[in-house]
């Protein structure tokens, strides 16, 4: 290969080292293809684990947050009313105290109605639409990828058509997809010299070091981790969200009786 490289010159050579060439990228571009579809799957996976264990979850310790600060504030009333303050005062002291703890709960609590929104949106399809979906994906993502071509132009398009995309395969759009792929109709041919061929080769070797490291960043957060506990459990016959409502549950009755209790006293004042 390197004797070829070197004759670059030679018209009788020139031929078979873009052949080779051309073949190396083809292999390359297989291996960008897999590794994308790979890491865009994971993406989907984490967001899909997220959404329920804050759905399921997150929002029971949420309850925890909220009981905890009202408790707090049941304690600070009872100590102000004992140095003299009524007890609409001390309400109003611990409301502005406690505000921006209670609009960080508001907000989380937002943000799981937004999580609880978008997981009604995603299309229920079966095996065979599943199936569909994710081969046109896979042709889509030939025809688009931002990393097969070298015009900055030709980039730009494909990242803002990759977008729709993959914002489609992320909410099981089959419909979204068809619609996309006639909508687009096909990526332009585009005619390399030899240089050109060289620089898409390294631009996709690029890309490849990228998605690596991408998935290898994935690997270490919070979330695959939970990924990884969630397949342990299944694979034994577990409910690990069960056994984690369970849990939460039983703290959320113990702290509710003691703000019950906690109430009851300050009412007797």
């Amino acid at each position: 290969m390197r004797d070829l490289i070197t004759k670059t010159n030679n018209t009788i050579d020139e031929p078979l080292v873009i052949k080779k060439l051309r073949e190396e990228i083809k292999e390359k571009e297989i291996l960008l293809l897999d590794f994308t579809e790979k890491i865009d799957q994971l993406k989907i996976d984490l967001v899909v684990i997220k959404q329920e264990y804050n759905i399921k979850v997150g929002r029971l310790y949420l309850q925890l947050d909220q009981l905890d600060l009202d408790i707090t504030k049941l304690l600070q009333i009872r100590k102000l009313i004992s140095q003299g303050y009524t007890l609409k005062e001390a309400q109003e002291i611990l409301n502005t105290q406690t505000k921006d703890e209670q609009e960080k709960i508001n907000k989380q609590n937002e943000s799981i109605d937004e999580d609880t929104e978008e997981q009604k949106s995603t299309h229920e399809l079966s095996d065979e639409e599943e199936s569909e979906l994710k081969i046109l994906y896979k042709k889509l993502v030939k025809k688009f990828h931002p990393d097969l071509a070298l015009d900055l132009n030709e980039k730009k398009e494909r990242e803002i058509k990759m977008q729709k995309i993959n914002e489609a395969y992320k909410q099981k759009d089959l419909e979204q997809l068809k619609y996309l792929e006639k909508h687009y109709g096909h990526s332009p041919d585009q005619e390399y010299s030899f240089e050109s061929l060289k620089q898409l080769l390294d631009e996709i070797n690029k890309a490849i070091s990228r998605l690596e490291n991408d998935y290898d960043e994935l690997t270490k957060t919070e979330w695959f981790e939970f990924k990884t506990r969630l397949k342990s459990a299944r694979k034994n016959k577990r409910d690990l969200f069960a056994e984690l409502e369970e849990k939460i549950l039983k703290d959320i009755a113990q702290k509710k009786t003691k703000q019950t209790e906690l109430s009851s006293l300050i009412n007797e004042n």
